[in-house]
């Protein structure tokens, strides 16, 4: 079995991965309108840098990682 390792000592296995990634996928599918292509890229990296620091919360339910992430980037969600 592989595992990913991401700062702060957190390893996640590939189901948690892809928990991870829908979340954020989801997240990110809300939120995308909000930002211009300037300001895409940073937008996307903080976005990824909150599910992990999430998940490694014990966060691990994609929707909940949704909602929070969103939440915390302050951000109103697209139509």
């Amino acid at each position: 079995m592989h595992i990913a390792s991401c700062g702060h000592g957190a390893v996640y296995d590939p189901d948690a991965l892809r928990t991870l990634g829908l979340g954020f996928d989801n997240a990110w599918a809300s939120i995308a309108a909000n930002f211009d292509a300037r300001s895409r890229e940073p937008a996307r990296l903080r976005l990824a840098k909150m599910i992990l620091e999430f998940a490694a919360e014990g966060d691990r339910d994609p929707l909940e990682l949704k909602c929070r992430a969103i939440g915390a980037m302050k951000v109103r969600r697209a139509a």
